[in-house]
């Protein structure tokens, strides 16, 4: 079993491959599956407190935690009824 290791400055983190898979699975099914999970929650267990995304170089092209839970609620599969 090999270790990814992720260094962020003076914290780091290790995840072996399972982890890895499951780490993967979980962000990109938010886009791709129905939850019922909290995305905020889902979010906090995936990405570092500092997240940012950026897509591009004007000032409204990088997002902050909160506008990435917000586009992702709003884009993300529901459920059938």
């Amino acid at each position: 079993m090999s270790t990814i290791s992720l260094s962020n400055g003076e914290t780091g983190i290790a995840m072996v491959d399972e982890r890895v898979r499951e780490t993967i699975f979980l962000w990109y099914s938010l886009f791709n599956l129905p939850h019922r999970e909290s995305v905020a929650a889902v979010h906090d267990y995936v990405v570092t407190p500092d997240y940012t995304s950026c897509t591009g170089d004007g000032p409204g092209d990088c997002w902050d935690k909160q506008k990435s839970i917000q586009v992702i609620t709003a884009s993300r599969p529901r459920s059938p009824t």
